[in-house]
């Protein structure tokens, strides 16, 4: 993540915000994602502990893993197209060297992006965001982070949107994002579109507990307002999850992997915990529900 841009991106959103009225609209349902009880199980990356991370085979084995979804990354090439990759560049997960904003797909598709977790996942590509689509589970739900490493990140965020509505998912894709500006985008291109506000405890002030409260907690904040937020598990509270539920947001957390913060996340009430065990969350899930059955 770029501070400098994050800098630059808070000055402009809170410029943004305060210089303009909006009117307040209805904040897309998430419902539809979420079991009835007990957080969402999303895959971080896919299984990525146990295949590499953002392929077919990571998606896929999150799913049979007992995952309610997948978190991925999107990023676009230089002829743009959708490709599904966390870092900037290629150097860490495939054999190849580059920026992937200048490298086209087909050279892209023609690098290993197995070999280097194991020599078995040997040949395994870079997928596409319709590839994704096409093979996970009709049922799983989709987080589609937009990443981003300035304040100009060309067309992705329009792109993702008519991909969507083109596959008519919209009804389990959640688009999230480190950059306020990237999801202002959504909502004015899609506002029935769920999206998600991602932060950490070293992200600048206004997506700090405090400025969050001074500006999500306003009228203010219509034309970025999320359906959910997605801190980081360290900024997750007793106090935090109060005042985010009673301001109608969604809490979904990250990265969460060890069974003990599993078992904190889900005693505080978080909606969705993004890991990279889906398998360790879907057991202490299941014990958990079944503990609390009549009789047991």
């Amino acid at each position: 993540m770029n501070k400098k841009w994050l800098v630059w991106g808070s000055a402009l959103l809170a410029g943004y915000l305060v210089g303009q009225k909006f009117i307040l609209e209805e904040i897309p349902a998430l419902d539809v994602c979420y079991p009835e009880e007990g957080p969402m199980n999303i895959a971080h990356r896919g299984a990525r502990e146990q295949a590499p991370e953002n392929t077919l085979v990571a998606f896929s084995l999150a799913h049979e893993l007992g995952a309610d979804g997948v978190e991925l990354d999107t990023q676009l090439t230089s002829d743009g197209e959708i490709v599904i990759i966390h870092n900037q560049t290629v150097d860490k997960t495939t054999n190849g060297f580059g920026e992937v904003r200048h490298l086209t797909l087909d050279q892209i598709k023609s690098l290993d992006a197995g070999s280097w977790f194991d020599r078995r996942f040997a040949n395994l590509r870079i997928p596409t965001l319709e590839e994704v689509i096409a093979v996970l589970d009709a049922k799983m739900v989709i987080n589609i982070e937009l990443k981003t490493f300035g304040l100009n990140n060309g067309d992705l965020a329009q792109k993702i949107v008519n991909l969507v509505h083109r596959k008519e998912i919209a009804q389990r894709v959640i688009i999230s994002s480190f950059n306020p500006l990237e999801l202002i985008k959504v909502r004015r291109m899609a506002p029935s579109l769920h999206t998600g506000l991602i932060y950490a405890a070293n992200s600048p002030w206004l997506l700090t507990k405090a400025g969050l409260r001074s500006v999500l907690g306003t009228g203010l904040s219509t034309a970025l307002r999320p359906a959910a937020l997605h801190p980081h598990r360290r900024l997750v509270t007793p106090s935090f999850m109060r005042w985010a539920h009673d301001q109608s947001y969604r809490v979904n957390t990250w990265t969460v992997n060890e069974p003990a913060e599993m078992q904190r996340m889900i005693r505080l009430g978080v909606d969705t915990i993004m890991t990279d065990r889906p398998d360790n969350l879907h057991r202490i899930h299941s014990r958990s529900a079944r503990t609390r059955e009549p009789g047991l």
